[in-house]
Order: C-alpha cells, then sequence, then structure tokens
C-alpha cells in the first residue's frame, strides 16, 4: 500500500506531464494529433521495451547491477 506522501508525489508528476503536454501543444498545435503522437510511440517503442527489461531483471534480482571491476 502506498503512503500518503507517495500518492501526492504520483499526483504531482502526473499533473506536471498533463502540464508539460499542455504547453508543448500551445506552442505547437501539430505534436498532439493523433499520428504524430502514434510516430513518437512507434518511435520510442524499442527503448520502452528495454526498459521494462531492464526493471523486470531489477525487481527479479535474476542479475547482478554491478560489473565486475576485473
Amino acid at each position: 500500500m502506498k503512503t500518503n506522501s507517495a500518492t501526492r508525489r504520483d499526483l504531482a508528476l502526473g499533473i506536471i506531464v498533463v502540464l508539460l503536454l499542455l504547453s508543448v501543444t500551445a506552442a505547437f498545435p501539430q505534436f498532439a494529433r493523433p499520428g504524430n503522437l502514434a510516430e513518437i510511440l512507434d518511435d520510442s517503442a524499442i527503448l520502452i521495451l528495454l526498459a521494462l527489461g531492464q526493471i523486470l531483471v531489477i525487481l527479479n534480482c535474476s542479475a547482478p547491477a554491478t560489473v565486475d571491476p576485473r
């Protein structure tokens, strides 16, 4: 269960993301078009999959997170 401060932090981060999206859309109206958002997600799909893989490794502790200095 999340603590109250963690919930507030998550809410604050969500609000910041929405405000950032709105400000970029106000400056560049073509940014929020569905085709452009689909292209952004398509371009970043590989990085998203790599990040999810790293999260799974860290959470499962199946590989050491350090490098041997030898």
